[in-house]
């Protein structure tokens, strides 16, 4: 839905977003979630509004959810 750049680092230098995602998971309602993710420069230029991109939530917890940078870079 949204990004924006939260003018900071992870410890690896890369720039971290911040993010409103719908997760649509495999089984279950969609649901809205708000996540800071690094977006390492390879991945940039996947960010855009209404972008699909895969991500992994944690089991215990719904709302911990990352994006998968790995997979979207492979796909392109």
């Amino acid at each position: 839905q949204q990004f924006q750049p939260l003018g900071m680092t992870n410890a690896a230098g890369v720039p971290v977003y911040a993010f409103a995602l719908t997760v649509i998971p495999e089984h279950g309602d969609a649901y809205p979630v708000q996540v800071g993710n690094a977006v390492p420069k390879e991945a940039m230029a996947h960010l855009y509004p209404g972008a699909q991109l895969p991500a992994k939530v944690m089991a215990s917890e719904p709302n911990g959810v990352v994006i998968d940078w790995a997979a979207v870079t492979a796909a392109a």
